[in-house]
């Protein structure tokens, strides 16, 4: 199967245009792009040296952020000799097998809350592309 690939680095900035995520150059192909759907559109029609300024929306990116993502959990369900402090993130396996990663947002010696939100739900993200090498290849 004939695939296309790009060499590009990128950064993901905040609406404050706080740094969130760099990514020197790296290789990634049309086969598992993990970008939103505005910047895969883009990197569709993107040419070698262009410099993509791409603006997401909270829905295109991470999503919304929802309040009900936010659960308290008794402190009993976690291991007594687990370190615990708002910030920490934690992981949890759904009944599907699946592994899901919430943040503690705030904790008693009853209860701890966590917050199962992507960390940057609810924002507006811009990606910074470079784009360094586009090719075809053969999987």
């Amino acid at each position: 199967m004939n695939h296309q690939h790009w060499i590009l680095s990128w950064t993901i900035r905040d609406e404050n245009g706080d740094v969130l995520h760099q990514q020197p150059a790296t290789q990634v192909s049309a086969d598992n792009l993990k970008f939103p759907a505005p910047v895969c559109s883009a990197l569709q029609q993107a040419t070698v040296s262009d410099e993509l300024n791409i603006v997401c929306s909270a829905a295109d990116a991470y999503g919304e952020f929802e309040q009900a993502k936010i659960q308290a959990l008794a402190r009993s369900e976690f291991p007594s000799d687990m370190t615990l402090v708002p910030g920490t993130i934690v992981s949890f396996t759904a009944q599907s097998g699946m592994e899901l990663a919430a943040t503690v947002v705030d904790l008693n010696d009853d209860f701890v809350e966590v917050d199962f939100n992507h960390p940057w739900a609810g924002k507006i993200l811009t990606y910074q592309l470079q784009i360094q090498a586009i090719g075809q290849g053969e999987n």
